[in-house]
């Protein structure tokens, strides 16, 4: 009967190393998504994101990540972006992220009612002070609820030289 076992436990333990293995990335520095509730965004909710920079000389291409259902009714997404820098300094631009194509056709990927998109938004980014900063997102679509976004994320890869 322990030898049943004990097969049992290496396959597990083979399985595991093997998941642990495929989901390493040595680019990725940061990655967060921040779930919407019942995929209804309000305009007066802002989701935020804070990145401890330990290294001002490192470069990163900087994505955001969106989650979206097939019932979302556009084809774009507009965001205010919101960057809190260590030093108090702030920033804050609109930037459009294109979900489908002009004909309709979804962009991203996955199967069914759920498309993900990865979308660069900017390369070789570089932040010039150490410390924590904070990201917020607020919808900008021009209307009081939005529905069909799932998730909202950010990620940060190091650029390797």
């Amino acid at each position: 009967m322990k030898i049943p076992f004990i097969k049992n436990l290496n396959l597990l333990l083979y399985l595991l190393v093997f998941v642990f293995l495929q989901s390493c990335d040595p680019s990725r520095f940061y990655e967060g998504n921040f779930t919407i509730n019942k995929a209804n965004w309000p305009a007066s909710e802002k989701i935020g994101f804070d990145i401890d920079i330990v290294d001002s000389i490192q470069s990163y291409n900087f994505y955001i990540n969106v989650r979206h259902n097939t019932d979302y009714d556009y084809s774009n997404l507009y965001l205010f972006v919101g960057i809190h820098y260590p030093n108090n300094d702030y920033t804050r631009d609109t930037i459009e992220l294109v979900l489908a194509k002009p004909d309709g056709e979804w962009l991203g990927k996955g199967f069914g009612k759920l498309k993900e998109n990865n979308i660069l938004i900017k390369k070789q980014m570089a932040f010039p002070h150490t410390g924590v900063y904070r990201f917020e997102f607020e919808q900008a679509m021009r209307t009081r609820e939005l529905s069909g976004i799932e998730d909202l994320g950010i990620r940060l890869e190091k650029i390797q030289e």
